[in-house]
């Protein structure tokens, strides 16, 4: 019953690890090995993605995040990472289209403006 548990720990089991390895590797083929030490494994995307944030940004930090969007990310992104959400809004431009670049350049110029570090997008469709 070892895999109804946690396994060897709260990152996953070994063997799971070894597995997504082999898995990407026969799958994506990446330039730069993947091997089963880099991977983590969480417990959703919710916490996936504010390990995420929290890794890559610092405090006071803003990430670009378009509207709507699910309810939680705010939280993901912006609790223990201490990363502001920046907030842009299509009306009628695709969000995943080219002209979503000009939205997304004024909403960096507008928080520039305000001395907010804008240091990412999450582009996530619905």
């Amino acid at each position: 019953m070892h895999s109804f548990t946690y396994g060897n720990g709260s990152v996953g089991s070994k063997r799971l690890h070894v597995a997504l390895s082999q898995f990407l590797h026969q799958n994506f083929q990446p330039v730069t090995p993947i091997e089963a030490a880099h991977i983590t494994i969480t417990n959703g995307c919710g916490p996936a993605i504010e390990h995420c944030v929290w890794a890559s940004t610092n405090l006071g930090d803003a990430l670009l995040l378009r509207q709507p969007f699910y309810g939680s990310f705010s939280k993901d992104i912006s609790t223990r990472p201490g990363t502001e959400v920046l907030m842009v809004a299509f009306s009628s431009i695709a969000p995943m289209s080219l002209d979503a670049a000009t939205k997304y350049e004024k909403a960096i110029l507008a928080a520039q403006k305000r001395d907010q570090k804008g240091r990412g997008l999450i582009l996530c469709p619905t």
